[in-house]
């Protein structure tokens, strides 16, 4: 597996191409078929695309390549161009929440764990087996409402922050980003009355969400979210994250919850 994602935008991973494509030539031993999967795919260097080009393009009969990304557009053309596409699409809720309960997950929880993966079932799952992932989802949530009452420098010095950790660990301001679309979706359905589709929240997480929703208008909660997937979109196209992030802190509106 070639995971090119790491500490920056685009990875080179030299080494990690050299090894596919002389590994690639050779039979399998155990099996019938060879599967390479290459984890984010539109994170590598355009000059190690290139030289995988040509293996991924006429692999031997017994080799599979698996390619997965974010959005085909951030890919090198010439990748797309040689691959078949399989969109992956986000699981159905009262699905998920069924799926979880059959592995054993108390039915209320299920539900929770439901709500909050957005349709991801790895999450799901990662957070049915350790607390800790939903502690880290409740983090993220909090930050965000912390920004939301928050002076314009307080804002500024927590867009520096998630900009830094792009840098190093992407992966963990995507989680946060996908958090903060959640929220800002709990409150457009608090507004519009449709609080049975929010997530099972403590009283206090509710009387936050609540207290946001009565402060801020519907239209200004849909620009907050349509503007968090955006900036999801633009990182992953290379588009500069400190000022992607600038952005995005200081056009939300203001809110208090206390």
């Amino acid at each position: 597996m070639l995971r090119a994602s790491g500490s920056g935008p685009q990875r080179d991973y030299a080494d990690n191409v050299e090894f596919i494509q002389s590994d690639a030539q050779l039979k399998p031993v155990i099996g019938r078929k060879k599967v390479y999967l290459i984890i984010n795919a539109e994170e590598l260097a355009e000059d190690a695309a290139n030289r995988l080009l040509k293996t991924i393009e006429e692999p031997p009969g017994f080799v599979v390549f698996l390619l997965t990304a974010i959005e085909r557009g951030a890919v090198l053309p010439t990748i797309v161009s040689r691959c078949g596409e399989i969109r992956l699409r986000p699981m159905p809720r009262a699905d998920l929440a069924t799926a979880l309960h059959q592995r054993g997950v108390e039915s209320e929880r299920a539900e929770l764990l439901a709500a909050l993966a957005g349709g991801r079932q790895g999450w799901a799952l990662a957070a049915a087996a350790d607390s800790v992932v939903i502690e880290q989802q409740e983090a993220f949530v909090a930050q965000l409402v912390e920004a939301l009452a928050g002076s314009r420098v307080q804002r500024l010095l927590r867009a520096r922050a998630l900009s830094e950790r792009w840098a190093s660990q992407p992966e963990a301001v995507r989680e946060t980003l996908r958090a903060w679309l959640g929220w800002w979706r709990d409150v457009l359905l608090v507004q519009l009355g449709l609080t049975a589709r929010v997530a099972h929240l403590a009283p206090t997480d509710r009387a936050r969400l609540e207290a946001v929703a009565r402060q801020v208008s519907h239209d200004s909660a849909r620009r907050a979210a349509a503007a968090v997937q955006q900036t999801m979109f633009d990182l992953d196209c290379n588009v500069n994250a400190r000022l992607l992030l600038d952005l995005l802190l200081l056009h939300f509106p203001k809110a208090t919850t206390g």
